[in-house]
């Protein structure tokens, strides 16, 4: 299990009020998923299966989700479309996922073009690090 422990503020994303924002909480997480958020408890469990990590500073909030994107697109120049055409194509599509995930924070992504069903395979699978995969396959 971990523990973010003493999170400075948590936005729940049930409504843009004030009451969304809890401050110095602790979430519980186990096996990838939020288990619980409680009142921070400085005595909390403890033990060699439970990982606490100190968040005293940070702000957490749920995924965001990126509803138009093009996450095989890596520029508009004829030298770029030569290279999402190539096999190095699912390489910079990889990269982009990636950053999109753990730089972004977007946990979830809407293709609106571009990625196939193999890319939403390859993420599925832990192939490819990147975020969740609505695809729309073709754009309208």
């Amino acid at each position: 299990m971990i523990i973010l422990s003493n999170i400075r503020k948590l936005y729940d994303g049930t409504s843009a009020s004030p009451s969304a924002i809890q401050e110095f909480v602790d979430l519980w997480i186990e096996e990838g998923k939020i288990h619980a958020v409680k009142p921070h408890d400085a005595q909390g469990p403890t033990g060699s299966d439970i990982r606490r990590v100190d968040c005293s500073s940070f702000t957490v909030t749920p995924g965001l989700v990126d509803c138009h994107s093009h996450v095989t697109v890596v520029g508009i120049r004829n030298e770029d479309l030569d290279t999402m055409n190539s096999q190095a194509g699912l390489l910079y599509t990889e990269r982009i996922l990636f950053a999109t995930l753990v730089n972004g924070g977007v946990t979830t992504v809407r293709d609106v073009g571009g990625a196939t069903n193999f890319v939403k395979r390859m993420v599925d699978e832990g192939v490819i690090i990147g975020p969740r995969l609505k695809i729309a396959i073709c754009m309208l």
